[in-house]
């Protein structure tokens, strides 16, 4: 869900209001820091969502029934 491709943060922000979205994406696109952090955090963690992870994970869950 939402939560896990935030990955705690690290590669989105879940809000809960207008506020929060509009202080979320200020700090996202205008502080270089953390918008390379969060670039760099996102690469990594989307390699866990390729087709053949996927594909490994339904089948462990086969497995398992």
């Amino acid at each position: 869900g939402v939560k896990e491709l935030s990955n705690g943060g690290r590669c989105g922000v879940i809000v809960n209001d207008v506020e929060e979205c509009q202080e979320a994406i200020t700090n996202i696109v205008f502080d270089e820091d953390t918008n390379r952090r969060m670039r760099e955090a996102c690469r990594q963690h989307i390699k866990n969502y390729t087709m053949e992870k996927q594909k490994e994970k339904i089948e462990d869950l086969f497995d398992r029934l």
